[in-house]
């Protein structure tokens, strides 16, 4: 039985993020802490929510030593924890076998504080409520004074310090986003070189930042910002910075002193323009997966099509409505590397949570793709090689049960979940495999796995289409073709990206060069050509003489878009494949 708390001792507060902090809320300091004493007391602030096992911790702060000498080492550290701190029942309870925070301890952690500042931004951007989330997401980055004990390089902590400066780093790009969207571009300046400092070699989010002061109006800062970039990229890489980033150069040295045009996303463009069928068949299919019937649903088009874009409408809508989603892509440089796709879905923290949840034996068979389990608990067996097909039916099976909701209530309902992977038709047959088990075992759980495929890389002996092929037998897969815009939908888009009339000379010429593609409607807008009047065609019908070194230039989208498709084809010997 625990021992009665005395009322005398001070409430403490312990700061472990940016470095090791512990006082008394009254302002009689706690006595000195040695580094080896204050890891232990965040291992077991980290570890709060349930007891730990004296064998675990002496594991994790000595792994390089016997088992003896590590519970000896325990007991000494765990002597001198108690000594410096005031009344240290209070805070910890203690017995043979286990060790715990005490979680009725009055006691504040600013990594707690952290993550119920995130837990209260997600609340409010699931309600739509932009102020509420702003002053979370503000209180969450404030508190996140830098890495979790940056002076301790024990294993078992680097885990805990990865997810939270992801999440860190989650909050200040979304930061970034609504105040931008709020037209507070200084505020958007001050959190994005926040992303800038952790990651200076970031050539995009150089690009963003330049962005930033283009739409406040300072030509100067976005020229500096440039220049930086560039010499940051030639001292760390020995390059220059890409065309997107000297294209945004050239902008900035030709702009005037007149406030620059936003050249950021437009969130007043029109939701899915000329896709309300599609968007109306996804949602048919979201409802029933999640009233219990799994679906598999692939979006196929051209590159540009707005294949990702209608996936994200998706995710936005579930995650609205409190659901969880989860989103990986694949890349033609993994093709090779086995569930790829699988590990980054994982990694997503409403999925890790679950895989948390699961019985070491499931647990084992995942640290194959998530080494970083094998920190959290480092006493889970070592899984030998997959030489038997019942080896690898096994590492499915644990995948398997990472994915699937639990039941959330006393009535067994479940929370519904969806799965995206971007550009499926580059995912390893070891993911494509899985996914066809994954569908096929999910029996009654509210489940949407939604993949994106670009037609033009399809063929018949794609395996994804194997994949497809064996879902849709079984009635679990369907598939919306997104073909190019008819003239109607894409003169809407581009007036909505333009943000006034265009006269029938200004749209046809984009219905000429961009033929229907939203990405390219989009971008040629936004690269800031001259639709008044497009490559001086005009003035040139005035009788004026236009000079023309060479073809309208590209935007930095669209070029990079067709030359991969280039690179594609005559990687083919010159054949062009289509769906």
């Amino acid at each position: 039985m625990a021992p009665t708390p005395p009322t005398a001792a001070p409430n403490l507060k312990v700061h472990l993020l940016g470095g090791f902090r512990l006082y008394a809320d009254d302002g009689t300091p706690p006595a000195a802490l040695q580094p080896r004493p204050q890891f232990l007391l965040a291992y077991l602030l980290l570890h709060r929510d349930h007891p730990v096992s004296r064998q675990q911790i002496a594991y994790a702060l000595w792994p390089d030593t016997s088992d003896e000498q590590a519970r000896n080492n325990l007991r000494n550290l765990l002597h001198r924890l108690r000594e410096a701190l005031p009344a240290s029942d209070r805070w910890i309870t203690l017995d043979r076998q286990t060790i715990q925070w005490r979680s009725d301890a009055a006691c504040s952690l600013d990594v707690a504080e952290f993550e119920a500042a995130l837990e209260r931004a997600q609340q409010a951007r699931q309600e739509g409520k932009r102020g509420p989330e702003i002053e979370a997401l503000a209180t969450a980055i404030d508190l996140h004074a830098g890495d979790l004990l940056p002076d301790c390089y024990d294993d078992w902590i680097a885990p805990f310090r990865e997810q939270l400066s992801q999440a860190a780093l989650a909050a200040t790009a979304r930061l970034v986003e609504l105040m931008e969207a709020r037209g507070d571009y200084p505020a958007a300046v001050s959190y994005i070189q926040r992303l800038l400092r952790h990651d200076p070699l970031n050539e995009a989010t150089y690009r963003d930042l330049m962005r930033l002061h283009l739409a406040n109006s300072d030509r100067a800062s976005a020229l500096r910002v440039y220049h930086a970039c560039a010499s940051q990229l030639r001292r760390e890489l020995g390059v220059d910075p890409g065309p997107a980033t000297q294209a945004l150069h050239l902008q900035a040295l030709h702009a005037d002193d007149a406030p620059a045009p936003r050249v950021a996303p437009m969130p007043a463009l029109p939701a899915l323009v000329g896709r309300q069928a599609e968007w109306a068949q996804l949602q048919a299919i979201w409802r029933r997966a999640a009233a219990g019937h799994p679906q598999f649903a692939l979006l196929v088009g051209e590159t540009g099509s707005g294949k990702t874009r209608l996936a994200e409408e998706l995710i936005d809508l579930v995650n609205r409505r409190g659901q969880v989603t989860a989103v990986a892509s694949c890349l033609p440089t993994e093709q090779t590397l086995a569930y790829a796709p699988v590990a980054a879905l994982l990694r997503v923290p409403a999925l890790h949570a679950r895989l948390l949840q699961l019985e070491p034996t499931w647990l084992a068979e995942i640290s194959r793709l998530l080494p970083e389990l094998r920190a959290i608990h480092p006493k889970l067996t070592e899984p030998g090689p997959l030489t038997e097909p019942w080896e690898r039916q096994r590492l499915l099976q644990a995948l398997t049960h990472a994915i699937l909701p639990p039941k959330t209530n006393a009535a067994g309902a479940k929370a519904a979940t969806l799965l995206m992977v971007d550009d499926l038709q580059w995912c390893d047959p070891d993911t494509l495999d899985w996914l066809r088990y994954l569908l096929e075992h999910a029996a009654a759980a509210p489940l949407l796995v939604l993949a994106t495929a670009c037609c033009c890389e399809l063929a018949s002996d794609n395996p994804m289409e194997t994949l497809c092929l064996n879902l849709e037998r079984r009635g679990l897969a369907s598939r919306i073709e997104l073909s190019l815009l008819p003239e109607p939908a894409a003169a809407e888009l581009a007036v909505a990206a333009a943000g006034r009339i265009l006269n029938p000379v200004e749209l046809a010429y984009l219905d000429r060069e961009a033929e229907g593609n939203p990405l390219f409607i989009i971008e040629m807008v936004r690269a800031g050509l001259d639709l008044a009047d497009p490559g001086g065609r005009l003035r040139e019908a005035a009788g004026e003489q236009i000079a023309r070194p060479g073809d309208d230039p590209l935007p930095p989208r669209v070029e990079a878009a067709i030359r991969r498709r280039l690179v594609e084809l005559l990687a083919r010997g010159g054949q062009w494949r289509t769906a």
